[in-house]
């Protein structure tokens, strides 16, 4: 990947489009900053600082990415309300396969999987879920196909 002098990949025009459209004006270059890449990443990250917020912006580079920026906006949208996930900011597929997400503080996860006493001790919203609760008897039980097919 051939680099700018600023760090950010030559060509950045769909990641820019998507954080100008979240701002409501067009991004200025000082704004993205791109993080360095994990091994087991098959995308880019990039912090955008503007107008007071932090938000990440996600550019999916695989084959399938247009379909898996689709999918991982609608699993956030579906999560949102209960607080377990980032928070989606936008995502329009005509623009292209690019994800913004509300800044979340903390540790990126190694994709290690914690053990249930790590969870439990973290306090985290997951370790929380379902403690002493039963989902609402008009909520339909949510499959793994149920699921997918609430996202197409």
């Amino acid at each position: 990947m051939e680099l700018r002098r600023d760090g950010l990949p030559v060509e950045v025009p769909l990641v820019r489009a998507a954080v100008a459209r979240v701002l409501g004006r067009p991004s200025l270059e000082h704004e993205l900053s791109l993080r360095p890449p994990r091994p087991h990443q098959a995308n880019r990250l990039y912090d955008v600082r503007a107008d007071g917020r932090q938000l990440i912006a996600k550019e999916y580079l695989e084959a399938n990415a247009r379909n898996g920026a689709r999918h991982e906006y609608a699993a956030l949208q579906l999560v949102q309300p209960i607080d377990i996930a980032l928070q989606p900011a936008f995502f329009d597929p005509s623009l292209g396969p690019v994800v913004i997400y509300a800044f979340l503080d903390g540790v990126m996860w190694d994709r290690r999987v914690p053990s249930a006493a790590e969870l439990a001790a973290s306090g985290s919203p997951p370790a929380r879920l379902g403690r002493g609760r039963r989902p609402p008897a008009s909520r339909p039980n949510r499959t793994p196909s149920s699921l997918d097919s609430a996202v197409r």
